[in-house]
C-alpha cells in the first residue's frame, strides 16, 4: 500500500506540471501577434534571382561560315550571367538565334566556332529595376576589349574577326632557304675551293710561287725559333739542381 500510494502522488504531480506548461504555452500564443508567425519576405532588390526575362535575338554573319566552311549548327552562343549561371542558344540556318530568359543586368556573351575567332561580347539588359531612365527590355551590346565600339542590337550582330589558326603550317623548301643554309654553303664553299683553287694556283708564275712560298719559310722561322727557346728555357727551369 505505501508503494503504490507514493506511485499515485508521482502521476499526479507529473500531470500538475504537464497542464502548468501548457498553460505557459497557451498564454505566450495568445499574446504573440499572428503577423509575427509569418516569415518576413525578403524584397525584390535583395533577392539573389529575379523573376523578369527578356530574349536577346541575335544573327551571325554567313559570309565568313561560307569562307571557313563552317556549318550554323556547329556554332555555340553562350551568355554567362553572374546569378543565373549560363544560357547557351542554338544557331539556326540563316544565322539567326534568340536567347531566351536572360535577366536583368550585365553579361557575357561568347561564339565558339572551330576555325573562327568571334570577339567577346559585353551586353547589358535593362530591367524594371533600374534607375536609369531605360524601357524594361531594351539591350546594349559593347565589345569587352574595346567598350567605345558598340553593336548594333536589333538584332544582335555577331561577325567573326580573323580565322583559327591551331597548328603552326609547316615550312615549305624553296631555293631561297636551300641557299640561306649554313650548311649548303658550307658545302658549296668547299666544292668551290676544290674545283677552283688548282686553276687558281696552275695560273700563277713558277717564280712568284716560289717566292710566295719562302715568304712564309721566312715568317715562320723566327715564330719556332722562339717557341723552341722559350720551350728550352722552360725546360732548363723546371730541371733540379745538383
Amino acid at each position: 500500500m505505501p508503494r503504490s500510494r507514493t506511485h499515485t502522488r508521482r502521476t499526479v504531480a507529473h500531470a500538475c506540471l504537464a497542464f502548468v506548461a501548457l498553460a505557459f504555452v497557451a498564454l505566450g500564443a495568445a499574446a504573440t501577434p499572428m503577423g509575427a508567425l509569418r516569415p518576413r519576405a525578403r524584397p525584390l532588390s535583395d533577392a539573389l534571382a529575379t523573376t523578369a526575362r527578356y530574349d536577346i535575338d541575335g544573327v551571325v554573319d554567313l559570309a565568313a561560315l561560307k569562307v571557313a566552311n563552317v556549318h550554323t549548327k556547329d556554332v555555340r552562343i553562350t551568355l554567362t550571367t553572374h546569378a543565373h549561371g549560363k544560357i547557351r542558344a542554338a544557331v539556326m540556318r540563316d544565322g539567326s538565334f534568340v536567347i531566351r530568359d536572360a535577366p536583368s543586368g550585365t553579361h557575357a556573351l561568347d561564339a565558339l566556332a572551330v576555325g573562327l575567332t568571334f570577339p567577346p561580347v559585353r551586353v547589358r539588359v535593362y530591367g524594371d529595376d533600374d534607375e536609369e531612365n531605360v524601357p524594361a527590355g531594351t539591350i546594349e551590346a559593347v565589345y569587352a576589349e574595346d567598350a567605345s565600339l558598340a553593336l548594333d542590337t536589333k538584332p544582335l550582330r555577331l561577325v567573326a574577326v580573323s580565322r583559327a589558326e591551331y597548328f603552326e603550317p609547316t615550312a615549305r623548301v624553296t631555293v631561297r632557304s636551300l641557299v640561306m643554309n649554313p650548311m649548303f654553303m658550307l658545302v658549296w664553299m668547299s666544292i668551290f675551293m676544290a674545283y677552283v683553287g688548282p686553276k687558281i694556283l696552275a695560273s700563277i708564275d713558277p717564280e712568284e710561287l716560289k717566292a710566295m712560298q719562302e715568304e712564309l719559310t721566312r715568317r715562320s722561322q723566327p715564330a719556332s725559333a722562339s717557341a723552341s727557346a722559350s720551350a728550352s728555357a722552360s725546360a732548363s727551369a723546371s730541371a733540379p739542381k745538383r
